[in-house]
């Protein structure tokens, strides 16, 4: 085991990297960018990628955690004496992150699968290396609901030495319960994942069929039991290699990437299959030069695709996104900045908050770009979040003589009953949101007596997912979670 290196920065106020609002860069010497972003419970929302200035000669591991205001709270870094690249941030379940990525001089065929769980401030609660002999990348890492871990990436050395697609169980305490991989019958790699309604995983990546690349998809129950694998071609001339996944609000299974020879020709290229992989939607999207890494549905069951676009005539790439509508129909496409790209999006309320990197600086090296849109792709200050509708979700705030009771059953997929109790005859008002923090019902606002409540809540006609209960009175409101599961 190879002694480790944890580099902690405060980072400086960030600059503002054009006229445009909504658009700002955050760095300083060296190279950083940001590859993921994902929303936390709080309001906030973290970014994860890599910065050379760490003191390590090769960089490393970069977080950087955002309040629910858009301000920094703290910035990390995190490797071990060698290239360290990160793939995945996954906020967890105590508003700590999971970090995902290899460590080791890369195609050098002997990198080592890096990961880490970070508490709320940043540092480091567990470290996970895996390194069996050869080439092994962590490219997803990811808690479930009964507190347990999977991981998925992909090994040269388990299986076919070309390269198989791995995943692993975990326990509480990062023990392995169980491994397995999966191959076509040639070079398999997984750079992505996602946990389906049955809490098992659909994992993406890519395969090679007549020295072309293919993307590879398989869902595995919770045994890891392979349930279906099956490769998908744009063309038979084209590589065509994903980097993001998601499962949609219908169960169905949203597959982002590009199509092309990369350099030359490609596009964005959006998948959409069912839960038994048959293709729905099969949708390109710009046919120049340009390239896909991070992909969400949106609230309204569309999709928004991040990349990048090299427009005709110009030299530089500029960050690229796509809106489409629930059957894949562009709706409208918008690039931003010079020398720039986008790595991954995320949805907040209304607005979109696209994560990348651009090459604009006064250093001319790389920094983290942060670009906020308004549905319509211009632009936009960072919207506030409706007030309260973030915090902790388990009682977040004690009322003497009201409580809140857990929803039982949780999950559930048709009806749920939520109980609360009252010391005193009080106004109440009992809400639900979804994750977006966006209202979706209202089943109490009136004037309730002393004693035991129980509302039935039907939710037969609401997508699976996470959504929040809040019960107010005039001394404060107290949250719970709820878990559609379809």
């Amino acid at each position: 085991m190879r002694k480790y290196l944890v580099v902690t920065l405060l980072l400086l106020s960030p600059f503002v990297a054009s006229a445009q609002v909504g658009m700002q860069k955050y760095g300083g010497a060296g190279n950083q960018y940001g590859y993921r972003i994902k929303p936390t419970k709080d309001g906030g929302f973290i970014v994860a990628g890599a910065n050379d200035a760490t003191g390590q000669k090769n960089g490393d591991y970069w977080v950087v955690r955002f309040d629910r205001k858009g301000q920094v709270m703290w910035d990390s870094a995190y490797g071990n004496p060698d290239v360290d690249f990160l793939w995945s941030v996954e906020p967890t379940k105590d508003n700590g992150a999971l970090l995902a990525g290899y460590s080791g001089v890369q195609n050098s065929g002997t990198e080592e699968a890096l990961m880490y769980k970070i508490d709320s401030v940043g540092k480091v609660v567990k470290k996970l290396e895996v390194n069996f002999a050869k080439s092994d990348h962590a490219h997803w890492f990811k808690q479930i609901r009964d507190g347990h871990y999977y991981w998925a990436g992909h090994t040269d050395s388990e299986g076919d030495p070309n390269g198989d697609m791995i995943l692993q169980k975990l326990d509480s305490n990062f023990k392995l319960v169980w491994q397995k991989t999966y191959d076509n019958g040639s070079a398999e790699h997984c750079h992505t994942a996602a946990i389906t309604a049955d809490d098992g995983c659909i994992l993406l990546g890519h395969t090679t069929i007549n020295n072309r690349e293919k993307f590879f998809a398989v869902r595995v129950d919770t045994s890891g039991k392979v349930i279906w694998k099956k490769s998908y071609s744009s063309d038979p001339s084209n590589n065509d290699s994903p980097y993001d996944v998601a499962v949609t609000r219908e169960g169905d299974y949203a597959f982002f990437g590009y199509s092309g020879d990369y350099y030359t020709v490609s596009s964005m290229w959006l998948l959409v299959v069912d839960t038994n992989g048959t293709v729905k939607i099969d949708k390109h999207y710009n046919t120049d030069v340009c390239s896909i890494f991070g992909g969400i549905q949106s609230s309204d069951s569309g999709y928004v695709i991040s990349g990048y676009s090299v427009l005709p005539g110009s030299a530089n790439s500029h960050l690229y996104v796509v809106k489409t509508d629930k059957t894949g129909a562009l709706e409208w496409q918008k690039t931003y900045g010079d020398s720039a790209w986008a790595y991954d999006v995320m949805q907040r309320g209304k607005q979109f908050i696209v994560a990348g990197g651009t090459d604009q600086t006064a250093d001319h090296q790389d920094d983290l770009w942060i670009v906020v849109l308004d549905s319509a792709g211009n632009p936009a200050p960072l919207a506030p979040l409706p007030e309260d509708t973030t915090k902790e979700t388990v009682r977040s705030r004690e009322i003497p003589g009201v409580f809140l009771s857990q929803n039982y059953p949780n999950p559930f997929s048709a009806s749920t009953t939520i109980s609360f109790s009252l010391d005193r005859s009080q106004h109440v008002t009992l809400e639900i949101f979804n994750d977006l923090g966006e209202k979706i019902s209202t089943l109490i606002d009136r004037t309730e007596e002393v004693g035991n409540h129980y509302i039935r809540f039907n939710a037969k006609d609401l997508p699976s997912g996470k959504y929040l209960c809040k019960l107010t009175t005039a001394a404060g409101s107290q949250f719970n979670e709820m878990v559609v599961g379809k």
